[in-house]
């Protein structure tokens, strides 16, 4: 029941009915069977249907026209990966760090705990201050 709500929830928004069928089964169903496939299919099914007739087949989320210049936006991709490697190459070190600290700190349970919330915080507060300045910077509103 779980997954055919969710399929078709998917499957209304983006009226993509194979699209809900499949992330249905990746997420939320954990064996592939004809019980469980075939209810997911008409849940989104339905739900596709539906949302045809109440809002019609037009896109619930419009988006301006793209230039896709690869040639002219080629550098800028590979600089892009470049630093995304590199970005995941620290951050994946800074996570073993982290646990390494936490495995030998094990023993200090209240510290420990103390410390995880201090940065759990802290990333918040720094991921709130760039939203901020960006959407400040960007002119960005919601």
């Amino acid at each position: 029941m779980l997954a055919c709500g969710a399929g078709a929830g998917m499957a209304a928004t983006f009226n993509t009915p194979i699209a809900g069928v499949i992330l249905a089964i990746e997420l939320l169903l954990f064996e592939f069977r004809a019980r469980s496939f075939i209810p997911l299919v008409i849940a989104c099914t339905v739900a596709t249907s539906v949302r045809a007739v109440l809002l019609g087949q037009h896109s619930m989320f419009t988006m301006g026209n793209v230039n896709f210049d690869v040639l002219h936006g080629l550098p800028f991709y590979l600089l892009l990966g470049v630093i995304s490697g590199v970005a995941a190459i620290g951050f994946t070190k800074l996570l073993y760090w982290v646990e390494d600290q936490f495995a030998r700190a094990s023993h200090q349970r209240p510290v420990a705990s103390a410390i995880g919330a201090l940065g759990l915080a802290s990333s918040d507060f720094l991921c709130r201050a760039c939203w901020a300045w960006a959407t400040t910077r960007f002119g960005y509103s919601e």
